[in-house]
């Protein structure tokens, strides 16, 4: 810093997201160098106060788009990664009259599922 030029006087609370925001930048220095000389780290990434940084940048954080409609069919069609009609059949075998109905069937096919067997199992053995 230069001696000629006085600190900008902050509050206390400013000053801490700005030593956190310090202490954030040396520590990812020094996990790159870690990783660079040996290919591995112990150190510990610390939480970056973001959020509080940018508002004293004076700046708002955008908002990520919500899917909605075709983009949202999509995306969930793209996370579906294998449907099993014996355990959970096709929405249009399955009679609904109420939101009840619907949650119950997906729990039933949820609860014969091989995720949950699997689920039940590990934490069986965890005990």
């Amino acid at each position: 810093m230069n001696p000629n030029v006085t600190a900008f006087q902050r509050c206390p609370r400013e000053e801490e997201i700005l030593t956190a925001c310090d202490n954030f930048a040396r520590t990812v220095l020094n996990i790159t160098g870690d990783l660079r000389t040996s290919a591995s780290t112990d150190r510990i990434l610390p939480n970056f106060p973001r959020a509080a940084l940018l508002t004293m940048m004076k700046k708002e954080e955008q908002p990520r788009a919500v899917p909605r409609g075709d983009e949202l069919n999509d995306y969930l069609k793209s996370k579906i990664t294998a449907i099993d009609t014996d355990v959970l059949p096709p929405p249009e075998q399955v009679q609904v009259n109420s939101l009840n109905d619907i949650v119950n069937s997906l729990y039933d096919g949820y609860k014969s599922s091989s995720l949950f067997s699997d689920l039940r199992t590990v934490a069986s053995s965890s005990i």
